[in-house]
Order: C-alpha cells, then structure tokens, then sequence
C-alpha cells in the first residue's frame, strides 16, 4: 500500500474530505467532493499527510471522538505489547500511520 493510499483511508475515516481537483477557470481548481475553491493547481490528496507530526495531531485528536477507537487501541496492544514501555513507540508519527492505516484497511471503518 502507498502513502497516499494509506492517507487517503485515514481521511475518510476520520470524515475529511479526500480533495480531487478539477480545473474551474483559470487559476482555479474546484474540490469534487466537497465544492472548496483553491488558487493554483495541487495533486489530488496532497493535504493530508498523517505520517507528520501535525498528522499525528490530527489523528489524536480526532480518533478519540470515533466509536472504533478503543477497538483500535485494544488491537494496537495486543500486536505491539512488548514490553511496560509498548505505547512510548507509538508516540511516532510514522508508526502510528503505518498501524492506523493496517488496521482500518482490514476493518473497514
């Protein structure tokens, strides 16, 4: 899976939009999905990288408000639990991503 694959499961399931633009007139390009109106031309899915630090913010903050969240954790802890220190790991944006995105590619939520 790549990483915008792997960001673009994280949006939606945390409800923000997966931007794919389309050219409106010249200089600007219009959202699909949600309608938004951007200057200049940008990738499809550039906004979102939840592999970063202000990512992972987004993802504490908002992953806590999701009826799946506790079943995340409990799933986080029964595959990483190593050793006391386990959570101190996940304190890290890139594993963090990578695990999220695992684990609700194969729940679907």
């Amino acid at each position: 899976m790549t990483d915008k694959e792997r960001n673009k499961i994280i949006a939606e399931a945390f409800g923000l939009c997966w931007h794919e633009w389309e050219a409106t007139q010249f200089p600007h390009c219009k959202c699909k999905h949600c309608g938004e109106v951007i200057i200049g031309i940008e990738e499809d899915g550039t906004e979102h990288d939840f592999s970063t630090w202000p990512g992972f913010g987004i993802i504490m903050e908002k992953g806590w408000k999701r009826e799946w969240w506790l079943i995340f954790w409990e799933w986080l802890y029964t595959t990483t639990a190593i050793d006391d220190l386990w959570f101190l790991k996940l304190i890290n944006p890139p594993i963090m991503f990578a695990e999220l995105s695992t684990w609700l590619s194969e729940n679907e939520k």
